[in-house]
């Protein structure tokens, strides 16, 4: 998928979001996870289906598409706390 590459990356970290379509300006910004087994291209067709002011921000898991040569992640419980962390900026305001 393309998108994985199109990164906002003065806002989140580079390694676990892609937003294919950045909106500082968005009134919403939507964190989408993919399901077992698939990456964030799941969601390619998404963008174009979104309001103007939403933001598509798709969670990136280790092991997954751009991220293949990490080792996933197999405990629940050090994902959620990884995720949460990697995730903190981006979940403030613009």
């Amino acid at each position: 998928m393309d998108n994985v590459n199109m990164l906002n990356t003065t806002t989140f970290p580079k390694s676990w979001l892609v937003c294919p379509r950045p909106n500082p300006r968005a009134a919403l910004r939507l964190f989408c996870f993919p399901h077992a087994g698939v990456g964030v291209s799941a969601f390619s067709t998404w963008t174009p289906e979104l309001l103007p002011d939403v933001e598509l921000c798709l969670v990136q898991l280790p092991g997954r598409e751009n991220r293949i040569q990490e080792t996933p992640i197999t405990r629940l419980s050090v994902l959620v706390q990884m995720v949460a962390d990697a995730l903190s900026p981006a979940r403030s305001r613009h």
